[in-house]
């Protein structure tokens, strides 16, 4: 039939136009060894990101698998979605305003870390353990999503190993590009990390022992299947 004959039926009986579009469904090869919190460098479909878990219940996955490409527009089949969260999309802006903050300096070990632990507090009870964590999550709590330039975020959601979160766009340092970025999207993200990294200073944070142990126990315990 026809696509036009074919809309015209949908019309006469009712239905609405709707045109569903597919989740991408994208193949991911993590390329750095786990073992602690840190921003992980992954090849998806071929292209370099930096990535961050924000989910401590599952193992990382060392050989190459599938996931499905999430925004925050779209939001089925993540973490959040499957676990029933009310509140998704608001905790997943937060979520992408912390992977702003960790990957404006990816080699601040311990800002790493505190970005870690309040990402895992907002996916699972949003009860950090850690003060500099929990300040962390205060900051992100005051501020407005809406102040964000957040259009670039992604969640690669699978059920059956770590969500991975990041930006499209932002590439890995010491890593081939396969293709250039949008420098305008981190332009336009400027402003945003500007605010971030005022409240980190103002939060003075610092390494703590308690997050060498939690390195250990989260998000590093890795599977090859």
């Amino acid at each position: 039939m026809h696509p036009s004959k074919a809309l015209i039926l949908l019309g006469l009986f009712g239905l609405p136009f709707t045109v569903l579009q597919a989740t991408p469904i994208v193949t991911m090869q993590l390329l750095n060894s786990p073992g602690e919190p840190d921003i992980y460098d992954f090849m998806v479909d071929g292209s370099p990101m930096q990535l961050l878990c924000d989910d401590a219940l599952h193992s990382i996955v060392t050989t190459p698998y599938q996931a499905t490409e999430q925004t925050l527009s779209n939001l089925s089949g993540t973490l959040l979605a499957r676990s029933g969260d009310t509140n998704a999309l608001l905790d997943y802006e937060h979520i992408a305003m912390l992977d702003l903050m960790a990957l404006a300096d990816p080699t601040d070990t311990a800002l790493i870390g505190n970005v870690e632990e309040a990402i895992w507090s907002i996916t699972q009870d949003r009860q950090s353990r850690d003060p500099d964590a929990a300040s962390l999550l205060s900051e992100v709590d005051s501020e407005n999503p809406a102040n964000f330039n957040l259009s670039g975020f992604v969640i690669f959601a699978t059920p059956d190993s770590q969500e991975q979160t990041g930006f499209i766009g932002f590439v890995s340092p010491g890593v081939s590009p396969a293709a250039s970025p949008e420098p305008s999207s981190w332009l336009l993200a400027a402003g945003g990390i500007s605010l971030l990294l005022l409240g980190r200073i103002r939060f003075g944070f610092r390494s703590r022992a308690w997050h060498a142990f939690r390195r250990n126990v989260s998000c590093g315990a890795a599977t090859s299947t």
